[in-house]
């Protein structure tokens, strides 16, 4: 299902760029792919389709006819920021969902864990990105999971997300 759900992405956001104007599939799905993975081969497919519906034209029925599980795109939908949605609305609907508040809070991870680099560019977009979205939202995010920034699973996430970016700045 991963590599079904990898190449769904791959065509869905091929044109796209992530913030830093990085290829967006290597430079933001892929990491958050191979780093939900921690939580089981559902969390990876959910990783690299999490922002399909909401930055592409994919639909939740094309994931379906693509033959995606319901509950993986049930996920999907969960994370899934909707027009006149606030971030903590998404969030607390995100926390809900038992598979899509794992990979919010690997996204969580990565966006924070990217933040040094967009800082760099536009530091004061990264500063309240951080003080306002990711670090309130890792809080709940984490809670929900019933983990903390120091259980097993989330410093395996760190170490994953972290060698992407030592990779991407290796330019690679």
């Amino acid at each position: 299902m991963s590599e079904l759900a990898r190449t769904i992405a791959a065509e869905a956001h091929a044109s796209q760029r992530d913030k830093l104007g990085r290829d967006y599939v290597d430079a933001h799905l892929r990491p958050i792919a191979e780093a939900a993975a921690v939580f089981g081969p559902e969390a990876e497919a959910a990783g690299w389709l999490h922002d399909v519906l909401e930055d592409t034209e994919i639909s939740a029925a094309d994931l379906r006819e693509h033959g995606i599980p319901e509950h993986v795109i049930d996920a999907i939908e969960s994370v899934t920021k909707v027009p006149g949605q606030e971030y903590d609305e998404l969030i607390a609907h995100t926390c809900q969902h038992p598979l899509g508040r794992l990979v919010k809070l690997v996204d969580n991870a990565w966006n924070i864990a990217c933040n040094p680099a967009l800082a760099q560019v536009k530091p004061d977009k990264a500063h309240d990105l951080m003080t306002r979205k990711y670090l309130p939202a890792r809080e709940r995010l984490l809670a929900a999971c019933e983990l903390d920034a120091d259980s097993p699973e989330a410093l395996r996430v760190d170490e994953i997300l972290h060698s992407h970016l030592v990779r991407l700045h290796a330019g690679g």
